[in-house]
């Protein structure tokens, strides 16, 4: 039992399991958030969530009073000590699932929101390489894309062998997509769907997507650790940095005792989208992905 002075309820779904849609219903104390449990209906997951605390003071969001009223629980607007927390959590179920410490979780996210807000695919394409350097207790350089010049999808691609932006290009310009798939990459694209997780994140960090990190390895996704999630948010931050003026940047992070650094190099932009603000072209990003998914849908 979790002896509190107050739950706070949340509900993170529905998620598609081989048995159905199910929700993950959280509560959160000024502590922390007791592990999520998942249930078909809403009473179900309140009642599991009330049994696990000591005391009388059960709040819950809106949408969950009608179940919740008879257990107890009332409403009220959600705390800024949970707001951070519902979005890490939001993100682990979502997609890639557990991944290890929720701060490192967070320091991913509000680095894909610094990039968001930078839109940097409004002055380089995939096809323009950059340089990085990750240094942790040693350095590593990759060669790095934006992408989202295109207007399909949006983020960075991570690649260790030097000469890698353009190989892929020519592979793809032949029409070799699967020895493109095959070089080793450490990347994030950005999604709008789950539209509950995008929500939550965007609520916490500002920028409503829900990014999708991956490590690709002979050709197959591989699943993402701490230490990706870190080497992308010092990469994403750095890139945030870059403007035409600015060609170079640096920053660090430190997070879960870890200190990581990174420094980025572009070439010099060839095409230039600055009259938008930033809010617009993260929404016309979002949009041009939504049409490129409907497009998908309709020709399967």
């Amino acid at each position: 039992m979790v002896d509190a002075t107050m739950l706070y309820a949340i509900k993170l779904g529905p998620m598609e399991t081989e048995d159905g849609p199910v929700s993950a219903y959280v509560g959160f104390t000024e502590t922390g958030a007791l592990r999520p449990v998942l249930a078909l209906k809403d009473s179900d997951g309140l009642a599991q969530l009330a049994a696990q605390v000591q005391g009388h003071e059960l709040r819950c969001e809106r949408p969950l009073l009608r179940a919740g009223k008879p257990l107890g629980f009332a409403t009220a607007p959600l705390p800024e000590w949970a707001r951070f927390g519902r979005a890490t959590l939001a993100f682990g179920l979502s997609g890639p699932g557990h991944v290890g410490s929720l701060e490192i979780v967070e320091c991913f996210l509000a680095s894909v929101a610094a990039f968001c807000r930078a839109a940097p695919w409004r002055f380089w394409t995939d096809n323009d390489p950059l340089a990085v350097t990750i240094s942790t207790t040693a350095a590593k350089e990759y060669e790095a894309c934006i992408m989202g010049a295109g207007g399909q999808e949006y983020g960075v691609a991570l690649y260790e062998h030097k000469g890698a932006v353009k190989k892929i290009a020519r592979l793809v310009d032949a029409g070799r997509m699967r020895d493109a798939a095959n070089l080793g990459s450490l990347a994030v694209t950005l999604d709008d769907e789950p539209r509950w997780a995008a929500k939550a994140i965007g609520d916490a960090f500002g920028a409503e997507c829900v990014p999708v990190p991956l490590r690709v390895s002979g050709g197959r996704p591989r699943p993402i650790d701490e230490e990706g999630l870190l080497t992308l948010a010092a990469a994403l931050r750095a890139i945030a940095g870059l403007d035409p003026d600015k060609l170079e940047s640096a920053c660090e992070v430190l997070v879960a005792g870890v200190r990581v650094s990174a420094r980025v190099t572009a070439p010099e932009p060839q095409m230039a989208l600055s009259e938008l603000t930033e809010d617009e072209v993260l929404q016309l990003a979002l949009e041009a992905q939504r049409a490129a998914r409907r497009g998908r849908r309709k020709h399967k």
